[in-house]
């Protein structure tokens, strides 16, 4: 009998690691895992596991992380990253010493969080996106302020008229409507879309905006399925200025539906 093939191990690093696991483990990889949580699910998931410390903000412990990366990035596994790093690209550039960091580049990432260089570059691809303003909030609208690099939406908050902004934040026009979400692929010769979902929040007086998960299997109105098959496939020729592994698009969709 020929020797037993030997399962290939996969980092994964996120604020709550659990779906990038289980997908890990469905894939056949053995999944090493670091995360801020340690549900019961993600757990099993892991073939390691390693709890990280938090500081304010739900924010990773830096040396902690680190370490636990260090100790499973031993023959330089792939490391794949999820919520809690997009705005932190020293910190994924450190993780990128010990794993090989799959998807966006840690030297890349600065140009796809920054808003004004984002909305500039998704309206060059023919995507709709709001207005953004940074140093202060315009006069005229509805406006949200928002962290760059960050998701959950525990960070953003209606914006004062004339409000000023201070470094690390900005301002996005607010746009009515319900929200969903497009996950997708992208590559330089095409662009695969993998579904939709519904987005769900759970509001309160200081936090309007947070995030409290999603539904899948969502089916939006044809319009919306042709504007974003129309607008997506734009994507891989801006791939060297503007990279995309796996996206979340978030959609106005009945704003789009009625036009």
């Amino acid at each position: 009998m020929g020797a037993a093939r030997r399962t290939a191990s996969l980092v994964v690093v996120a604020r709550s690691a659990r779906a990038l696991a289980q997908a890990a483990q469905r894939a056949g990889f053995a999944p090493y895992v670091v995360d801020l949580f340690g549900d019961s699910d993600t757990r099993a998931s892991a073939v390691r596991y390693r709890r990280c410390p938090m500081r304010a903000g739900f924010e990773f412990e830096d040396a902690a992380l680190l370490a636990a990366v260090a100790d499973f990035g031993r023959g330089r596994p792939p490391l794949v990253w999820g919520g809690g790093l997009e705005g932190r690209p020293d910190l994924l550039a450190a993780c990128a010493r010990h794993c090989e960091v799959l998807g966006t580049a840690p030297a890349l990432l600065p140009a796809v969080i920054a808003p004004e260089t984002r909305a500039r570059r998704l309206r060059e691809l023919g995507i709709a996106t709001p207005d953004v303003a940074v140093g202060i909030v315009p006069r005229r609208g509805t406006w949200v302020r928002k962290r760059c690099g960050e998701a959950g939406g525990a960070h953003v908050r209606y914006a004062q008229p004339e409000e000023l902004l201070p470094q690390g934040h900005y301002a996005q026009r607010w746009i009515a409507g319900d929200t969903l979400s497009v996950s997708f692929l992208a590559s330089r010769r095409r662009v695969a879309i993998l579904g939709y979902a519904a987005q769900l929040f759970a509001p309160t007086a200081e936090r309007p905006f947070v995030w409290a998960g999603a539904i899948g299997g969502v089916e939006p109105p044809r319009a919306v399925r042709d504007a974003v098959a129309a607008s997506l496939p734009g994507l891989p020729r801006k791939e060297d200025d503007m990279p995309y592994a796996t996206a979340l698009l978030i959609v106005p969709y009945r704003a789009i539906a009625q036009s």
